[in-house]
Order: structure tokens, then sequence, then C-alpha cells
């Protein structure tokens, strides 16, 4: 039952890379953009290192369904959880669902690229209203994301504040 649900957006992975766009909703927003090379770190993007392995729960149920469905699975990368936990830590404080903190002006790929991550394809995504890990990854429209192959690393935080919160990053 899920298969046909992840190839229905592999379809609309298709257009979103090729259009560039971001796609939002009330549960999800996600979107891809280009390489790190040429952006200029910025001091107040910094995130601090995230695991070295996805946290027993739900992020590491995410992590583990993502990988049952790809070829060669993805590699977590801590900076990267660093930097999706950090987005996640300013939307609960900061009551703001966006890709862009609206505070700082900060997105995700700036600060993946401030705090030391190089990568020629990024994708990132936010989720908010799951708990439950698996919950989130059968609604995801961004599983097709990590699916898809085009990524090769992936760092995901969650925060249960607010009904859950999520950010996802996928890097090639």
């Amino acid at each position: 039952m899920l298969r046909p649900r992840l190839l229905m957006f592999c379809a609309l992975l298709g257009l979103v890379i090729l259009t560039g766009a971001t796609c939002v909703s009330s549960k999800h927003s996600h979107a891809l953009g280009g390489s790190s090379a040429g952006m200029t770190p910025r001091s107040d993007a910094l995130a601090p290192q995230g695991p070295d392995a996805p946290l027993p729960g739900p992020v590491q149920d995410v992590f583990e369904a993502l990988n049952r469905w790809r070829q060669t699975p993805l590699i977590w990368d801590p900076i990267l959880a660093g930097v999706a936990q950090a987005h996640v830590n300013d939307m609960s404080t900061y009551h703001f669902y966006a890709l862009v903190n609206p505070y700082t002006s900060v997105d995700m790929p700036t600060r993946a690229a401030s705090s030391g991550a190089a990568f020629a394809l990024f994708g990132q995504g936010i989720s908010r209203g799951y708990l439950d890990g698996m919950d989130l990854f059968l609604d995801m429209p961004s599983a097709s994301l990590a699916v898809s192959g085009s990524f090769s690393r992936i760092g995901i935080a969650h925060s249960p504040a607010r009904g859950g919160l999520w950010a996802y990053i996928l890097t090639r």
C-alpha cells in the first residue's frame, strides 16, 4: 500500500527538481536547492553538531523506514542532524512554521553551509502534527526525496513541542 503512494510522490519530485519549486501545505513543506559552493558563511547561522547516529525513537524509525526503500542506504550526517535540530528548536521557541526563520532570515541551506556541510544538491523539509515517526513517514511527501536515490546523506530532527515538529535535510 505504501509503494504506490511513494511512486506518486516520486513523480511529483520530478516536477519539483525541474522547477526548483517549494511545496507547502499545512502539515508539510519541502524544497530543493543547489550547491553550497559560493555560499557565504554566517556566524549567526552556525548549528551545533547533532548525534553521531539517529537517536532511538521517532527519528530512528523514520531513518530506518527511508532506508528500507532505497537500494543504497542513506548515510546519517551529524552536521545535517544538528542543522535540522537547530531549525526545529527555532520553530518551537519562536512559534513559526517555515523553511526560513522569519526573525533571522536564516534558512537550512545557509545554516548547513555555515556549519561545515558541503553539498552539490540540497533537499529540505519540515512537518508538524506527528509525534510518531512512522505516521510521519507514511504521510510525508518528502519521503520520495530520500527514496529517489538523488541524495546520499540525511539529518533528521524532531521535537514533541507544538504537537510534533520535524525537520529533515538531504544532500548529495
